[in-house]
């Protein structure tokens, strides 16, 4: 009987985190629709991609929202629609949403697509030689922006500023549209997934050495 109600009390925690969780992620969906509507009334010299998996040196993949690349250089975009206060600062782990007088906990998003950035030099490398990489991140408009400043690392923005940020022109540096283009052929998905598979297979190969290394020193000892 005991073991019947310590299930019961499970299953109706699980529904309830469950009926909490589900409205943020179709809204974090929705937003990340309109965010991808207004990217793709761009201008034509702006190359757009959107849902971008970059292979990770383990032969595993990192997702990336959205990336612009224009004559100001490269892009990455995270979506979040968080609804209520947001509070943080450039460099703690977590911000926080209030909501209701309810705080709620959440990754900080620049050192999230900090990482996603780390990933993208990494597996393009020579290709970001001399162009800048900008780290953007789009809030919803149901958000109240409390941050702490200043924030040197990336754009914090609502979504109506998003398309302003993307245009305005930097006298320091203009990237020729062939850089561009060089740089979305390397994110397309052909090539993504060939290197992927690659990265996957050559990560496999390592281990495997290194374990008969380890089998064969154990055994010589």
């Amino acid at each position: 009987m005991k073991l019947w109600f310590l299930l019961s009390g499970i299953i109706i925690v699980f529904i309830y985190w469950q009926k909490r969780r589900s409205p943020q992620k179709i809204t974090e969906r929705f937003e990340d629709n309109n965010v991808t509507k207004l990217l793709n009334k761009l201008p034509e010299n702006c190359i757009v991609l959107h849902d971008v998996y970059i292979p990770k040196k383990n032969g595993s993949s990192v997702r990336i929202d959205h990336i612009v690349i224009n004559q100001n250089g490269l892009y990455v975009i995270e979506t979040k629609n968080y609804n209520g206060v947001i509070k943080g600062s450039e460099n703690s782990k977590y911000w926080t949403q209030i909501v209701a007088d309810h705080p709620e906990n959440f990754y900080n998003p620049i050192l999230q697509n900090n990482q996603l950035i780390k990933e993208l030099h990494y597996y393009l490398r020579d290709a970001l030689h001399n162009i800048p990489v900008h780290s953007v991140i789009v809030f919803g408009k149901r958000s109240h922006l409390k941050l702490e400043k200043p924030i040197k690392k990336a754009q914090v923005i609502k979504r109506f500023k998003l398309s302003w940020v993307l245009q305005h022109e930097s006298k320091d540096i203009f990237v020729y549209y062939k850089e561009r283009k060089a740089i979305k052929d390397l994110l397309s998905s052909p090539y993504l997934e060939k290197s992927i598979k690659h990265r996957r297979n050559q990560y496999h190969l390592i281990t495997d050495i290194n374990q008969y290394k380890s089998r064969n020193k154990k055994s010589s000892m």
